[in-house]
Formats: structure tokens, C-alpha cells, sequence
């Protein structure tokens, strides 16, 4: 995948893929943001990191239900 051009390229795409969330699941990385928005950068790595933590989570919840 290669970057985003800017902030609405982006949206754009977090949109096409059904909202943030899908947009993690389809692989949106912190490596895809804009080049030098180190603002979003940060923000979308500590979104990854934690959507992990809670996918993971989530995944044992599952595992242990009938």
C-alpha cells in the first residue's frame, strides 16, 4: 500500500472501507498516513495499537463462548 496524499485522500479511503475500524482490519498502517503529518501518524499508531489490544481481547471472549 503507499501513502495518502493528504488528510481527505485518506478519509476517503476510511470511508470507502466501511469506517475506522474496517479501515484497521484492511491494513491501514501508520506507515500509509500522509508524509510529515506527524500528527496523524502518532494518532493512527496509538489507534492500531490499541484496536489490537482489543481485537485480541475480543478474539478470547469468542473462543471461550459456546
Amino acid at each position: 500500500m503507499s501513502r495518502y496524499e493528504s488528510r481527505m485522500d485518506l478519509a476517503c479511503k476510511i470511508d470507502w472501507e466501511g469506517g475506522i475500524f474496517d479501515s484497521l482490519d484492511y491494513g491501514i498502517r501508520a506507515g500509509d498516513m500522509p508524509e510529515g503529518d506527524d500528527e496523524l501518524i502518532e494518532a493512527w499508531t496509538a489507534l492500531d495499537v490499541a484496536y489490537k489490544v482489543v481485537a485480541e481481547a475480543a478474539d478470547r471472549v469468542s473462543k471461550l463462548l459456546p
